[in-house]
């Protein structure tokens, strides 16, 4: 009987896998388009406007009315700071995610 391979998902433990996120504001040293991107490429889901769905709004300088609807909404508000410290956590726990699942083969 051939032995069943063991999958290793951390995918759901990821910070930002799965999630829904805005942004509002300007953000210092980065264009929106480029944060946009870096969602996506982390397994975010990258919204327009703030919605009862939404898990995360991140708020640069002078935000806009997204940031009040999303308070009033309960969705949590990261700084820019914040948001990218979550990207750095998440890239660090998939190269380690990598490297136990090279070790599974």
């Amino acid at each position: 009987m051939a032995k069943a391979k063991k999958e290793f998902n951390v995918s759901s433990k990821l910070p930002l896998h799965g999630k829904t996120i805005a942004f509002t504001g300007k953000l210092d040293g980065v264009k929106r388009r480029q944060a946009t991107a870096v969602a996506y490429e982390l397994g975010a889901t990258v919204s327009k406007s703030v919605s009862a769905a939404t898990d995360f709004i991140v708020a640069g300088a002078a935000p806009g009315k997204k940031l009040l609807k999303a308070q009033e909404q309960g969705v949590e508000v990261l700084s820019q700071k914040e948001f990218f410290d979550l990207v750095r956590k998440q890239r660090r726990e998939e190269k380690i995610a990598k490297a136990i699942v090279a070790k599974l083969k």
